[in-house]
């Protein structure tokens, strides 16, 4: 029972941040948060220490909970987190994709193609994550998937995004449409340059 209410606290508190109907500004006590959710202080506690853990939020004695920033610090070590995992991942892809891999990389190109000639930022940044997302579900690493997922949440939480205007959504469409090609191509190494220059972009992007 206590294993589950600290769960629903986690998951109702973390729900929360992601939408931002708490933010950077709220200083979270756990008095009003057992409130909030109709339950007793400690899954709350319990729940606060796991999203500290996580990098969500800094948990500040006789005061509460603040939500975190992206430090550039952080940025940098999260990017070069996602250059490692991702180049593993499509280089031990490689020789593994069928035409039915393919047909669905096209899908999710031409869904982002589709957010591009609209200029809708939000709908590509959801299909960016889909294109992503694919590589890392199919490689079928859960830890893997986790962490990216969780370094993720991290930038959303604070409304970090690597892409901002038409001229970056375009660039990053590119690198996803040389990805693909290089692996139809059967060219492992170049589709990995591109996944690095891809990733590095962002980066660069992200610090400057």
């Amino acid at each position: 029972m206590r294993s589950r209410k600290k769960d629903q606290a986690y998951q109702a508190i973390k729900r929360m941040i992601l939408s931002k109907e708490i933010t950077e500004d709220h200083c979270l006590s756990e008095n009003s948060l057992a409130q909030m959710l109709d339950m007793s202080r400690t899954p709350v506690r319990e729940a606060l220490l796991k999203l500290q853990s996580e990098g969500f939020i800094t948990v500040i004695p006789n005061r509460g909970a603040v939500i975190n920033t992206v430090s550039v610090v952080e940025a940098r070590e999260i990017y070069d987190m996602r250059m490692a995992i991702e180049e593993f991942v499509v280089r031990n892809l490689a020789d593994k994709l069928t035409e039915d891999h393919f047909r669905t990389l096209d899908r999710l190109i031409a869904e982002q193609g589709r957010a591009c000639a609209a200029g809708d930022l939000d709908q590509y940044l959801k299909a960016d994550s889909r294109f992503h997302d694919f590589f890392l579900q199919l490689y079928g690493n859960r830890a893997i998937l986790e962490a990216i997922l969780q370094v993720r949440q991290r930038f959303h939480t604070v409304g970090v995004s690597v892409l901002t205007t038409q001229k970056d959504i375009e660039t990053s469409l590119d690198y996803h449409k040389e990805i693909v090609q290089a692996l139809k191509d059967e060219d492992v190494e170049r589709a990995v340059r591109t996944t690095h220059d891809h990733l590095k972009f962002g980066k660069t992007n992200l610090l400057k």
